[in-house]
C-alpha cells in the first residue's frame, strides 16, 4: 500500500521511545495477567484438569487483551491529526498532491498497525489455552480477531475526533466521552430500562434495547464466543451484527475526520 502518510507515521512511531515504553508495559500486563490466571486455577484446584486451567488462562487473557486494546488504541490515536495542527505541520501536509481521504487513511492505518502489533505480541499468551487443550486454534483466532476488531474501531473513533477538533486536549476529552458512553453509559441504560418492568427475561421482552445498547458492545460478541453453546436467548448473528455496527462507526468517524480537515481555519483579525 503506497500511502506516504502511512509510512511517515510508521517511521515516526518506530523512533519514538513512547512506543517501546507502551509495548513493555503491555507485555508486563500480559505476564501479570497470565500469572494471576495460573495462580487462580491452581488455588481453585483446576490444575487437576489441564483444559480447565487452559480455559481460565485464555479467558483472563482474551478479556484483558480486549480491554487493553480498547484503551491503548484511542490513547495512541486521539492526537494523531490534532497534533499536526498544533505543530503547524498540517497546512504543508494538506498542500501536497494527496487528497484529504488519503491523509486520513494514512493516519488511521498507522493507528491500526499499532493495534495489530500489540495483538501479535499477545499470541503466545492466548496460545496457552490451545496448549492446555481448552480451545482449538479457530476459537482462539476468533477471540483474538474480535478483540482486534474492537481495538480498530476504537482507534477509528479517536482518529475521527482528532481530525474534527482543532486541539489535542479537546480530541482526547471527546474520545474519552464517546468511549465512556459506548462502554459504560449504554450498559447502565440497558440495565435500568430493561429492569423497569420486572420481567424475568428482558432479552425477549425488550430486544430493541439490547440491539441499541448491548449487542454492539465490544464485550458482547466475545462473551457469546466464549460460551460453548451460546446463550439460547442471544441471536445467533450477534457477531456479524457487532462487526457491521463497528464497520459503520469506522466509516462515520473516518468521514468526520475528512470533514474536519476540509474546514478552513477561522480568519484572523
Amino acid at each position: 500500500m503506497r500511502n506516504p502518510v502511512l509510512w511517515l507515521e510508521l517511521r515516526i512511531r518506530i523512533r519514538e521511545r513512547k512506543l517501546w515504553i507502551v509495548t513493555c508495559i503491555y507485555l508486563l500486563c500480559l505476564f501479570a495477567i497470565s500469572a494471576i490466571a495460573i495462580t487462580t486455577a491452581a488455588n481453585e484446584g483446576l490444575n487437576q484438569d489441564p483444559s480447565d486451567t487452559g480455559m481460565t488462562i485464555f479467558g483472563f487473557g482474551v478479556y484483558s487483551l480486549l480491554g487493553l486494546l480498547v484503551i491503548l488504541g484511542p490513547l495512541a490515536s486521539a492526537g494523531s491529526i490534532s497534533q499536526e495542527r498544533e505543530q503547524r505541520t498540517l497546512p504543508a501536509l494538506l498542500n501536497t498532491p494527496m487528497s484529504t481521504p488519503t491523509i486520513v487513511a494514512g493516519k488511521l492505518l498507522a493507528a491500526w498497525v499499532f493495534i495489530l502489533w500489540l495483538a501479535l505480541l499477545s499470541l503466545p499468551f492466548l496460545g496457552l489455552g490451545v496448549i492446555w487443550g481448552a480451545i482449538n486454534v479457530g476459537r482462539m483466532l476468533g477471540g483474538l480477531g474480535l478483540a482486534v476488531a474492537a481495538g480498530l474501531v476504537s482507534s477509528a473513533i479517536a482518529v475521527g475526533l482528532s481530525g474534527y477538533f482543532r486541539r489535542s486536549l479537546t480530541s482526547y476529552l471527546a474520545t474519552g466521552a464517546v468511549m465512556f458512553f459506548w462502554l459504560i453509559v449504554g450498559t447502565l441504560l440497558l440495565t435500568l430500562l430493561s429492569s423497569r418492568g420486572g420481567e424475568s427475561d428482558p432479552m425477549k421482552t425488550h430486544p430493541f434495547l439490547f440491539y441499541a445498547f448491548y449487542y454492539h458492545h465490544p464485550v458482547a460478541p466475545l462473551v457469546y464466543l466464549m460460551t460453548d453453546e451460546g446463550d439460547p436467548n442471544t441471536p445467533l448473528y450477534i457477531i456479524p451484527f457487532s462487526l457491521a455496527v463497528w464497520a459503520v462507526l469506522t466509516v462515520l468517524f473516518f468521514l468526520l475526520a475528512c470533514r474536519g480537515l476540509r474546514r478552513r481555519p477561522p480568519a484572523k483579525g
